[in-house]
């Protein structure tokens, strides 16, 4: 049988689930973006505490205005 994975490959002497798990880590959706460049500037984002109600109606005002226009 032959060893389909080169030993020159990134992360080579870790095991396939750490390798996936040090990937997934560094991918954060919810960071990024038009949306979240806004709420950092409105200061609408903090470490301990997710302020869901401020950062929901913005999201409603920002979607219905642009409901509006079309």
């Amino acid at each position: 049988m032959t060893d389909t994975h080169s030993s020159s490959s990134v992360g080579a002497t870790a095991s396939p689930q750490h390798r996936d798990e040090r990937r997934i880590g560094e991918f954060l959706a919810s960071h990024g973006g038009p949306f979240y460049q806004l709420q950092v500037q409105l200061k609408l984002l903090k470490e301990n505490s997710l302020r869901a109600a401020p950062r929901a109606a913005l999201f409603v005002a920002l979607a219905w205005g642009k409901h509006a226009q079309s």
